[in-house]
């Protein structure tokens, strides 16, 4: 149960944290607070779209994780039972891992489509 409560309550931090930068972004570059990358970093251009679509993929990937425990939990109550250490570390450290790294990915592979190396908008 403790799992489950950890997925939840992660799951729910992801998609508050998304909402909150993809509504309300950090309006000027710096180094302490939002979507921090060199590419990202490299204009103000490409620094407004990395807040906003950084948020909405985090948003979305919390709501996913939220759903899948859910779902999970549902289907399978007993998966979360606090049983074998392996199988209930997995259950917390997948969905952490792949929620913290498809934002970046997304995030990244999307600045660089639309930014050139400057920073500037691909036109």
């Amino acid at each position: 149960m403790v799992s489950f409560l950890f997925i939840t309550g992660l799951s729910l931090l992801f998609a508050g944290m998304g909402l909150w930068t993809w509504k309300k972004p950090r309006r000027r570059i710096n180094p302490l607070v939002g979507y921090r990358t060199a590419r990202s970093m490299k204009s103000q251009a490409a620094w407004d779209f990395a807040q906003a679509y950084s948020g909405k993929v985090m948003c979305f990937t919390g709501c996913a994780m939220l759903a899948a425990a859910l779902l999970l939990f549902l289907i399978a109550p007993g998966i979360f039972d606090d049983g074998p250490a392996a199988a209930v570390l997995s259950l917390m450290i997948i969905p952490t891992v792949a929620a913290s790294v498809l934002p970046l990915y997304l995030t990244e592979r999307k600045l660089k489509r639309l930014f050139d190396e400057a920073g500037n908008p691909i036109k």
